[in-house]
C-alpha cells in the first residue's frame, strides 16, 4: 500500500475497494484529491467536458511541481491557447506528450 493510493480513499473504503475501481474513476479522485490539497473548490466529474477548460489540470499540475508549473495562463479566455501553456507545463515535468490543445 503507498500513501499516495490511501489518501484517495473515502471515509469507509478499504484498498480492496479502490482495486474495484475504474482507472478513470481513480483518476478523477486522484484530480479531485489534488484541486482539495489547492485550496479549490471545484470538483470533476469526468474526463471529457470537465477538464477540456485545462482549469483543473493547471491546479493538478501545479500542485505537483509548482516551480515548473505555474498557473500562468489559467486565465487566458482563448482556450486553444490556455490549454497550450497546460501542456507547456506537463512537458517542463516530463508528460509525454500524448495531446494537443
Amino acid at each position: 500500500m503507498t500513501p499516495e493510493l490511501v489518501a484517495l480513499l473515502e471515509d469507509g473504503e478499504t484498498m480492496a475497494d479502490l482495486k474495484k475501481m475504474s482507472p478513470e474513476t481513480i483518476l478523477i479522485r486522484w484530480v479531485n484529491w489534488h484541486l482539495k490539497n489547492a485550496g479549490q473548490a471545484r470538483r470533476i466529474k469526468n474526463l471529457g467536458g470537465d477538464v477540456s477548460d485545462s482549469w483543473a489540470l493547471f491546479h493538478t499540475l501545479n500542485q505537483l511541481n509548482s516551480k515548473k508549473c505555474t498557473l500562468d495562463g489559467i486565465d487566458n479566455t482563448d482556450l486553444v491557447s490556455r490549454a497550450d501553456k497546460m501542456i507547456g507545463n506537463s512537458k517542463a515535468i516530463g508528460v509525454p506528450d500524448v495531446c494537443s490543445a
